[in-house]
């Protein structure tokens, strides 16, 4: 029998960490997103065609062990209880929870790796300034230099979507330390993008820069392109991508981007701010055409910006597609009716909308 829940569990710890955020418990959201998870059978029962039982092991960092140790076994009965309220597989359910501090083989393992960056080392707000553009999603595109121009083109597409990317060959200023640029870059990236094209192992950088991103957590985005995923970046599912088509490759980065509990909030913002800068008619058309109707729902305090941006800027007010466009996919999110008024967004009264259904207001 092919059970289930092994290869599904890391999208319910993914629920779980979200249901955390919202409900403000930010120790139990770091401590799932920090985890490394293992799964395993753990009791059976014949009962109603059999009731299979996991044990699941949640490694964590000393630092985040060391809070919980005194209250351990209520953090486990906390999560399996959760956990199995939101498994909705028959006859599989999270036995236990197990919450062990990770631990190295050796002492000076991270040393050894020449990746680490001791505490006493800083990244300055003036060098994130540098590196990266201000509200954005930060991306390291890790690649190939024979296709430089290429990743230099899906840098430009994905900052339309509010994601700015880190590629070395164009965001080193010559009189800097290019190897400690690229430090500062990993260690201060949102998640890290693999242009996986043929020979992509060979490089003497790329297999060390995802190595990073897989030792921090930090999202992999890998985008096949001549290469199929392999060692840690295996067990990504990897986009398949085309040098001839780098406007769906960035669309595709986007859509993933967006559904990432690590960095969905983050581009929200993002997006958003992207859209409220809009400069011109074709950026406007752009962002409620490819960009804003990736968002199902969007809270109140974004819902406001959105209506903001339309009613003070002119190139999203009197754009054709926004006015077209916008009341449709605010009502997606909120319910609300809004309609353009006098050159203006708003929301549709009760007594406006009975009328418009064809009541009288007697």
């Amino acid at each position: 029998m092919s059970l289930r829940l092994p290869k599904e569990i890391e999208r319910y710890v993914a629920s779980l960490v979200q249901l955390y955020r919202i409900k403000g418990k930010k120790f139990l959201q770091k401590l799932l997103t920090n985890a490394t998870i293992t799964i395993e059978e753990h009791s059976y029962d014949n009962l109603d065609g059999g009731q299979y039982g996991f044990l699941l092991r949640l490694q964590v960092p000393d630092i985040i062990f060391a809070k919980l140790v005194e209250a351990k076994e209520k953090y486990e009965s906390e999560i399996t209880s959760k956990l199995n309220r939101l498994i909705e597989i028959r006859g599989e359910f999270i036995d236990c929870v197990s919450i062990e501090m990770q631990l190295s083989e050796e002492d000076d393992w991270r040393e050894k790796s020449g990746l680490v960056l001791h505490a006493k080392k800083h990244i300055s707000d003036d060098t994130l300034e540098r590196i990266w553009k201000p509200a954005c999603v930060r991306a390291f595109v890790t690649h190939k230099a024979k296709y430089k121009r290429k990743a230099g083109e899906l840098k430009d597409e994905l900052e339309r979507y509010g994601v700015s990317c880190f590629i070395a060959h164009k965001d080193i200023e010559p009189t800097k330390e290019w190897i400690q640029e690229i430090e500062h870059a990993l260690f201060s990236m949102d998640l890290l993008i693999a242009l996986m094209s043929e020979a992509f192992h060979n490089s003497n950088w790329t297999d060390q820069e995802v190595g990073v991103a897989v030792g921090r957590h930090i999202p992999v985005i890998p985008i096949k392109i001549g290469k199929d995923p392999y060692g840690f970046i295996g067990k990504y599912q990897a986009l398949s991508g085309t040098w001839t088509d780098i406007q769906k490759m960035a669309s595709d980065v986007f859509s993933i981007i967006i559904k990432h509990v690590a960095t969905k909030e983050k581009i929200k913002r993002a997006s958003i701010n992207a859209f409220k800068n809009s400069s011109s008619y074709a950026d406007s058309k752009f962002y409620v055409t490819y960009v804003l109707p990736h968002f199902k729902k969007l809270d109140e305090r974004y819902v406001e910006q959105v209506v903001s941006a339309f009613n003070g800027n002119s190139q999203i007010r009197d754009c054709f597609s926004a006015q077209n466009r916008l009341p449709s996919l605010l009502y997606e999110w909120t319910g609300n009716r809004y309609c353009v008024e006098d050159n203006e967004l708003v929301k549709v009264s009760c007594a406006k909308r009975r009328i418009t259904d064809g009541e009288v207001p007697f």
